[in-house]
């Protein structure tokens, strides 16, 4: 009888990984806040893609039928970190919750009927967008699950995920480490820059978005140990620790 409640327990966390997953304080508010626009402004590998990933897939398994049942993922490049991107999801991604069509490989990430995408057997779809080439490629979308923007895009392609929210209020989400592409204009946005408030704000002047900005230490990375935090911290560049270990803007 033991040995039958422990192989539930375990058969259970198999099926659910993103209820499963350990995540630090930090990430942890951030998975549970409903604030419609969130940023998890963090280092390299604390978990921000999982992250995201698991807000995704909640927001997914929730659908209730009714809009298209639509989310929307950008990815800044595509082409080229597509794969990277599937292999974080499907870490945590329940895999008795897919539609029969939809499936995962290492080579090729998630696909749906010959395309790029995610579809939950509840109906619920993933449509997948670039952050670079052209604004119209990233068009078209009308999300009512939520959008999340996983690093940070080109400004244009930006501006069509966030329109792309507009008709269901659909909440958005980015995870990002500030690094490898230009974020002043998003930094603007968010914070305001040199002492101005914030460009997004709410109709009672309060800023738009809420961040969250976890640093790389064992209290954040629990499933790290104190050695290879401090082995990452002498293998990164100096003049990128700020950004690649505390997610510094700069």
């Amino acid at each position: 009888m033991e040995f039958s409640a422990l192989d539930n327990v375990m058969g259970w966390a198999e099926s659910r990984p993103d209820l499963t997953y350990r995540a630090g304080p930090t990430i942890n508010d951030f998975l549970l806040s409903g604030h419609r626009r969130k940023l998890l402004r963090a280092p390299n590998q604390v978990g921000k893609t999982i992250a995201g990933a698991i807000l995704a897939i909640r927001r997914s398994l929730e659908w209730n039928g009714r809009g298209p049942g639509l989310l929307g993922v950008m990815i800044a490049d595509i082409e080229n970190h597509y794969v990277g991107v599937c292999a974080k999801i499907a870490e945590v991604m329940p895999p008795g919750e897919l539609a029969a069509g939809c499936k995962y490989d290492d080579a090729k990430g998630y696909y749906y009927g010959g395309r790029r995408g995610v579809v939950f057997k509840n109906g619920a779809r993933w449509e997948f967008r670039g952050g670079e080439g052209t604004a119209m490629s990233a068009a078209g979308n009308t999300v009512d699950l939520g959008y999340w923007v996983d690093e940070i895009p080109k400004r244009a392609q930006f501006n069509e995920a966030l329109r792309a929210t507009n008709r269901w209020a659909a909440p958005m989400w980015v995870t990002l480490t500030p690094i490898s592409r230009p974020v002043q204009w998003f930094r603007e946005r968010v914070e305001g820059v040199d002492g101005r408030p914030p460009d997004d704000v709410e109709p009672d002047g309060t800023p738009t978005w809420r961040q969250w900005v976890p640093a790389l230490s064992k209290v954040e990375c629990p499933w790290m140990t104190d050695a290879r935090i401090e082995t990452i911290r002498n293998e990164t560049d100096p003049d990128e620790r700020p950004q690649r270990l505390e997610g510094a803007w700069e």
